[in-house]
């Protein structure tokens, strides 16, 4: 197991972030402070423990860190509270100086990068919260010099207050211009804000993919 991976760590709240209604941002510290990474790999998760009042189990939940593995000393998760979900409810009730027992990694996706001199184009889905590992995976892809692949990335959400993520893919796609394009399928009746190359109206299923990436 590769150094600076977690392995049943309690890590400390730092930093806590309402992104919207139900989403919420919780930064923790590593264990052993900076000079710690996580070293989760791409798409995959950790998995965190806590023990409800009154309940004879601990409660064990997947979540896909969005914070870079390479970043010292913290890790960043992005949690969606569900009604009636008790790992959800516990991480979005921690507040700074608690403490969050996890687990892992979990192996994600299994990825084999690209060497060949014409670009491979890979069409990542993601629905909801499901943008997590997604995500993260991306960004692992992109961020090796040496993958010649170009992702177009479709994201179904309900409304554009659910692009939790927004401001981090902008960052990707002018980062990455001619690796990363974006799409946005959004359900609800604020579907039509925005570029209409980036803003699709409608459910995923409903919604073309691009057929091409951007023009290198």
């Amino acid at each position: 197991m590769p150094s600076g991976m977690l392995f049943s760590k309690k890590m400390t709240v730092t930093h806590t972030e309402q992104v919207n209604h139900d989403t919420k941002k919780v930064t923790f510290a590593l264990p052993e402070g900076k000079s710690q990474v996580s070293g989760v790999p791409a798409g995959s998760a950790i998995l965190t423990q806590h023990s409800p009042a009154g309940g004879w189990f601990p409660v064990f939940r997947p979540y896909t860190p969005i914070s870079d593995p390479k970043e010292p000393g913290t890790l960043q998760l992005l949690v969606k509270q569900y009604p009636n979900g008790k790992a959800s409810s516990h991480i979005h009730s921690l507040q700074p100086g608690d403490q969050l027992t996890v687990r892992g990694p979990i192996p994600g996706y299994s990825y084999t990068p690209s060497s060949q001199s014409q670009p491979r184009d890979l069409i990542f889905v993601a629905v909801g919260a499901g943008i997590t590992p997604i995500y993260s995976l991306a960004r692992g892809i992109l961020q090796d010099a040496n993958d010649n692949t170009r992702i177009q990335l479709l994201w179904g959400v309900n409304g554009t207050r659910d692009i939790v993520l927004k401001s981090e893919l902008e960052a990707l796609e002018r980062e990455y211009p001619s690796r990363l394009r974006v799409t946005y399928a959004v359900s609800a009746a604020d579907g039509a804000l925005g570029k209409e190359e980036k803003f699709k109206k409608g459910y995923i299923h409903q919604v073309d993919a691009p057929r091409s990436h951007c023009e290198v």
